[in-house]
This record gives structure tokens, C-alpha cells and sequence, in this order.
């Protein structure tokens, strides 16, 4: 009897259609974050025990580069640890929910030819021994290496709705890299786990009303965990603060154009299933994938007709309405559920988009202030003595100027409604929407010159330096600069260099980081590198002789 769906459909392939099989470098890349040097060093010993051969894993950590702890632990563990250990050392702007950036940032770094992803917390552990021999027999699970293996806890759900994606969401999926290639990156927002979550849903609800639909995120039931979940060990407090800051980004996460992007991912991972299927015993060039503003269309490499066209269109006033009216009642539709339902009270339900604003914008003061009111209320009721009524006075005096924002702080509920209808209609364009650059005569001039990159903690980091000001600094020095524009990118390429640990000696090797995450860095790997390399150099001399590379002091 086969325990798991994927042992069927592995069943199901006639292993004689395999031409070869599958190499690589590294079986698995575990990419993680962590702050906490006891919990880091438990997690790799784990798998340094548990583990059959060590040198199909490697595992991507993103620590603070003001994190001494865990900068100290980490040089000292990849001169120590069996296992491939590699960090990214670059500034957290931000709170929990600007983790989500990191992600990219691990991923530039990955071993090229690594088949698994893996995104994990330095908490879990999985209690068995020789996991990745289990692990192994997934490999060419399908032959074109496009899938997902759930083994969370929400691994048997089956999703229906965008934003039960986002609350509840495979928050442990075993990625084929392969995967992450076509999608360009781990994710655009909040979420690795929930923005892939989305993908996923969207590859299969595409294909609904299909009966012979593919089906690629496969449930595994090898894996258990320990240590499994997140905002573990948080007391109300914390819980609430976390819940405040997420609270913007899971709108950003459920807005139309991130919505779109995830079901562009969805169509392009099926264009290439598609040309895997049909065109890999071809002589011929394999057709042309083309992403045009509603669709992913294959192209036939000679005939330059249209194979087959994947639509990725979502109803953007649908969107918008749907998210308008669950804002009324964040808490149940954000999985709250039974338990926050107002069950049809006027009050209750105004009560708690009143406490949803609180929350969304950070207005604790307020809250704590109507929780120290309600504490005094119920007390007078209970108790009906005068001295009651005048605390309750004292601390409304008190407190008047919360009393005093309050009218302006209701008011937001139409300016809520305001704010995101403003910008579905703006269709204001982050960079996070990602197009391949197609070079071929027949399209038209708007799917031509598109550049691919990557958000990181360390993009958004030099995006906001205030490079001018260290311009004119270092100008002053002997070093005698070229121009301003010159400077920019050579302070880009020694900074990277120091969040990712690369040489600056090496750094023509290591290229395609810089290029990812700034494609206007390409002229100077292009062009002349050793007459750069020398500045690059001297720059890079004074950063680190002058600041010791912390440059947050010079932060817009």
C-alpha cells in the first residue's frame, strides 16, 4: 500500500522515458534566518547527526551585520561544521515583516546546481535519522523537476480562497529549485511561505473546471517535525505588536498587482511543463516562452506561432471589493474564524474594526487607554460607589489628547477605503513585478529590454543611502574620484561584497549577484573590470578603514 501520493505518481512515470539520471551538487539548500546562537548551533547538529551524507546539504543563514553573537559563531562554524555553512551578513531595516526580503537574498548565494529549497526556522528539527535518504527518493518525482513536497502541519488542506493561502499556507514546502528559477526569485512581499502558497493555489485554480489538471504540490507524509510554527514563545503583548506590523503588508500581500504577479508565476512554471512535455525528445529549438501584460504565450521557435497561450488575468475590481468588505471584519476572514466572529452583534462588529485600526496603525495608546476604561466600568458596575465615577473623570482628563484624536482616527474608515481604491486605479508599479528579457524579432518593442532583478535586505539597504553625502566625503580624500555615477557603483559592489562575505579579489566570479540585484552594475563587469577593480579597491579601503563598513549613520 502506498502511504503517499507522491509514491503513486512515481509509480505512475515508466522510469525507461528517464534518459539519464538526475545529477547534482547538493541534494538540499536550507535557507534560515536567525538571532539566536544557541538555537543556530542546535539546529546544525541536528542535521549533522541526522543526516546520512553531509555534503548533499548546505545551509544559507541571514544574520544582522551588527549581530557580534552570531557573526562570531558563524565564522567560527564553517571552519568547524561538516556541513556547508554560508551567511549573509547585511543591515535589517525594518521589523518581522521585513524578513521576507532575506529570502532573496539566500537565494542569490544557493548552490546553482542544487535540486531541493528548503525554508526553515533555526527552532524546528525533524527527529529522524537519514532524512535526506527519504528525501532522495523524491528526486525526479516528475521528469521535468517542477514541484512542490508539503510536509507542514497544513499540509492535507485544501485551499479555496486567496486569503486562506495567506493565513494558514505550506509553511514548510520542499521546493524544487527548478521552481524558484522560473519564478525568479523566493518572493516579491511578505511571506515566502504565503506568496508561494498563492502560486500554488493559482496553478491549479486555472485549471479547475480540468479534470485531468496537473497536480504539483504533493503531500508527503515522511517528515515530522519539532519546534514546527511561528510567534512561538511570544506573550500577548508581543503577539499583538507582530499583529500590528503585518497587518499593511497583508494587504500589499492580497492587492491586485501581487495577486497578479503570483498568478504569472503559476502560468510560467506551466508554459515550461508544457514545452518539458511535448518538446524534450525535439531537435529542433525548444519553443519561445513570452510574457505578455495578461498572458504567458509559447511561441514555436520557427513558425513563430502561437502553441499555446496561459492566461494569468485576475478581476481587479473583484479584488478590490473582496478586500474592502473583509476589512469590515479582519479577524475572521485572516483566520480568526468562529472564535472572532461577532455573531451578527452591531457593536461587537464595530468594536473590532475599531481595534483592526488600532492595530493597523499602531495607535497602542489608544487602546491600552479604552482597555484601562473598560477595567474601571466593569468595577463600577459591580460595585456602584462614587469614587469609581471619579477615577474614571481623573483618567479622562488625563488622557484627553487621546480623547481629542479619536474623531480623526474614526475617520479613517472611509479613508481606508480611499486610500486603497486610489491605488488600484494609480496601478502604481513596485519593483517587484519581474518580466524575462526576450530578445526576438517578431515581438513587439514592449517585451523587449526588461531587466531581471532581485529585492533584497541589501538592495533595499543601499537604495536608501544618502549616497551624495558620502560622495562628497571621500572626494576630499587622495583617492580622486571619477564621476558621481562611477562612485555609486563601486560603493554598491564593495558593500555587497561584504553583506555576501565575497573577496573583493573574487568578485568578477561572483558577478551575477551584483547584476541581479542592480542590472546597471552589468557595464562594469563589461567593460574594462581591471581598470575598475583598482577603484573598486581604494574604495572599498577607505569604507572599511573610515566606517568599518557601517554605513546606517548615512541613511535617507
Amino acid at each position: 500500500m502506498m502511504t503517499n501520493k507522491a509514491d503513486y505518481i512515481k509509480s505512475s512515470f515508466d522510469s525507461n522515458n528517464l534518459k539519464v539520471k538526475i545529477k547534482y551538487k547538493k541534494l538540499l539548500s536550507i535557507h534560515l534566518q536567525s538571532n539566536n546562537p544557541e538555537n543556530f548551533l542546535g539546529f546544525i547538529k541536528s542535521i549533522e547527526t541526522r543526516v546520512n551524507n553531509v555534503d548533499h546539504i548546505e545551509v544559507i543563514v541571514k544574520i544582522d551585520d551588527n549581530d557580534i553573537p552570531m557573526n562570531k559563531l558563524l565564522e567560527d562554524l564553517q571552519k568547524k561544521s561538516i556541513i556547508d555553512i554560508k551567511y549573509i551578513s547585511t543591515p535589517l531595516l525594518g521589523g518581522f515583516s521585513d524578513l521576507w526580503r532575506s529570502m532573496n537574498d539566500m537565494l542569490l548565494v544557493c548552490e546553482k546546481d542544487t535540486y531541493f529549497v528548503w525554508n526553515m526556522n533555526d527552532e524546528m528539527r525533524i527527529p529522524i535519522d537519514n532524512w535526506d535518504e527519504l528525501l532522495k527518493k523524491y528526486v525526479g518525482l516528475f521528469p521535468d523537476n517542477l514541484f512542490r513536497l508539503r510536509t507542514s502541519c497544513f499540509r492535507n488542506k485544501n485551499y479555496s480562497d486567496e486569503w486562506e493561502c495567506c493565513f494558514s499556507p505550506e509553511t514548510s514546502a520542499i521546493t524544487t529549485k527548478k521552481w524558484i528559477d522560473i519564478c525568479g526569485d523566493w518572493n516579491p512581499t511578505l511571506g515566502p511561505d504565503s506568496f508561494n502558497q498563492l502560486v500554488a493555489y493559482y496553478f491549479s485554480y486555472h485549471d479547475r473546471f480540468n479534470k485531468n489538471k496537473d497536480v504539483r504540490d504533493i503531500v508527503i507524509n515522511d517528515f515530522s517535525f519539532e519546534g514546527e510554527g511561528a510567534s512561538i514563545g511570544l506573550n500577548k503583548k508581543q503577539k499583538m505588536i507582530r499583529m500590528a506590523e503585518t497587518i499593511k503588508p497583508w494587504f500589499k500581500l492580497l492587492s491586485h498587482q501581487i495577486l497578479t504577479e503570483a498568478s504569472r508565476r503559476s502560468q510560467k512554471i506551466k508554459a515550461h511543463i508544457y514545452i518539458e512535455k511535448n518538446f524534450s525528445n525535439n531537435k529542433f529549438p525548444k519553443p519561445i516562452i513570452v510574457d505578455s501584460s495578461k498572458s504567458i504565450k509559447v511561441f514555436h521557435p520557427i513558425s513563430k506561432k502561437c502553441l499555446v497561450n496561459f492566461n494569468y488575468r485576475i478581476s481587479k475590481p473583484k479584488v478590490l471589493i473582496k478586500n474592502i468588505i473583509r476589512s469590515f471584519d479582519y479577524f475572521t476572514y485572516a483566520g480568526g474564524g468562529k472564535d472572532f466572529r461577532p455573531h451578527g452583534k452591531l457593536i461587537k462588529k464595530i468594536y473590532l474594526y475599531l481595534y483592526f485600526l488600532i492595530l493597523k496603525n499602531k495607535l497602542f495608546k489608544i487602546y491600552y487607554y479604552f482597555r484601562k476604561q473598560s477595567i474601571v466600568y466593569n468595577k463600577i458596575i459591580r460595585n456602584p460607589n462614587y469614587y469609581f465615577f471619579l477615577v474614571l473623570i481623573f483618567e479622562i482628563k488625563k488622557n484627553i489628547y487621546v480623547l481629542f484624536k479619536l474623531p480623526f482616527f474614526v475617520f479613517e474608515i472611509p479613508l481606508f477605503i480611499y486610500h486603497d481604491l486610489l491605488l488600484q486605479v494609480k496601478n502604481i508599479n513596485r519593483n517587484f513585478m519581474v518580466e524575462e528579457k526576450i530578445i526576438v524579432n517578431f515581438l513587439p518593442k514592449s517585451h523587449l529590454n526588461k531587466k531581471k532583478f532581485i529585492i533584497t535586505d541589501c538592495t533595499h539597504f543601499l537604495n536608501r543611502l544618502n549616497i551624495n553625502k558620502l560622495y562628497n566625503i571621500i572626494n576630499k580624500t587622495e583617492i580622486s574620484l571619477l564621476n558621481y555615477e562611477y562612485f555609486t557603483h563601486y560603493l554598491k559592489i564593495v558593500m555587497i561584497s561584504k553583506f555576501y562575505n565575497i573577496v573583493i579579489d573574487d568578485v568578477f566570479n561572483c558577478c551575477e549577484i551584483y547584476i541581479a540585484q542592480f542590472p546597471e552594475l552589468e557595464k562594469i563587469f563589461l567593460n574594462e573590470f581591471d581598470y575598475h577593480l583598482e577603484l573598486i579597491m581604494k574604495i572599498d579601503f577607505y569604507i572599511k578603514k573610515e566606517f568599518d563598513y557601517n554605513l546606517r549613520s548615512f541613511l535617507n
